[in-house]
């Protein structure tokens, strides 16, 4: 933040060579899925998969199998740092993944 401003201020041109999720949070838009597959491709084949109930080794499951399969995800994420934690949503560390609630997990 403080180099662009002093690009701003000075008149100079740096090559600010930014992923476009980054520019879309600067600019305080949401990114798409689509944003987010040039960044990590893995996160928004599982975004998907969790979306369209299509992992690939058993697509269409009902309600209680899907709830097995996820049984792990939360609506918590892990920082790339490498321990901390952010929660999706207040107290979603200890919200599971669930079929029924996997479209506001997707939305988040």
């Amino acid at each position: 933040g403080a180099l662009i401003g002093v690009t701003l201020r000075t008149g100079s041109t740096l090559p600010f060579e930014l992923a476009n999720v980054v520019w879309l949070a600067l600019l305080g838009e949401a990114p798409s899925l689509q944003a987010y597959a040039k960044v990590d491709k893995s996160f928004t084949e599982l975004v998907t998969q969790v979306r369209d109930n299509s992992h690939p080794s058993c697509p269409d499951m009902d309600p209680e199998a899907f709830d097995a399969v996820y049984d792990c995800i939360t609506f918590a994420m892990h920082r790339s740092d490498g321990g901390s934690t952010v929660e999706l949503k207040p107290g979603g560390a200890s919200l599971s993944l669930t079929y029924h609630n996997r479209s506001e997990w997707c939305s988040l």
